[in-house]
């Protein structure tokens, strides 16, 4: 593959834009939207809903990892869709502090009209795209993002590898203080 010689000062306003793109897309998804229920959501609320639905009975600790978000977040979600009715939590049998998590009726409708209204927006960004860009170009730039998405994927699982090796060791070595601290007791 060859790669073509970029000045420091290109890269950096590419690399502005980029930001900026990441930046608009934070506060767009953070801004509570009517998907069509008279209730406002946001896109990281509304997109965890999805998430749940399609991973029926998952765990809060296994939503936070595979939804990549911290386990208060996904606590705090939880308990508000949960107030709202439009997910349950169920027991597991064997260990109560286990609670499966699935959509509730309410909670699909909801899902479904979230659907409907993110096809009708990928739609309005497509069509927009489309009226400034030839279709190679709008091909181009998903396929882009794309590889750097998977460049933020690999980066994040490395970090997020590194975290929880660090928080096992943390751990350990508060057992081995712990179990330390219970000899010196029994002594």
């Amino acid at each position: 593959m060859d790669t073509e010689i970029i000045s420091s000062s290109e890269l950096a306003e590419k690399s502005h834009t980029l930001y900026k793109l990441v930046d608009y897309f934070s506060l767009y998804e953070a801004i509570r939207k009517d998907y069509g229920t008279g209730e406002f959501f946001s896109m990281t609320e509304i997109h965890m809903l999805e998430y749940i639905e399609n991973h029926p009975g998952i765990l809060a600790t296994e939503l936070a990892r595979g939804y990549r978000r911290s386990k208060s977040l996904i606590s705090r979600m939880v308990n508000l869709f949960e107030k709202l009715g439009y997910l349950t939590r169920i027991p597991d049998a064997s260990d109560s502090k286990k609670k499966y998590l699935y959509l509730t009726q309410k909670g699909k409708q909801l899902s479904d009209v979230h659907t409907r209204y993110d096809e009708n927006s990928r739609l309005v960004i497509y069509r927009y795209l489309r009226r400034r860009c030839t279709h190679e170009e709008v091909e181009s730039f998903y396929k882009v993002a794309g590889i750097y998405a998977q460049f933020l994927e690999e980066k994040w699982l490395h970090l997020s590898a590194r975290d929880a090796e660090a928080e096992n060791k943390e751990n350990k070595k508060e057992e081995q203080n712990n179990e330390a601290g219970t000899r010196q007791q029994d002594l």
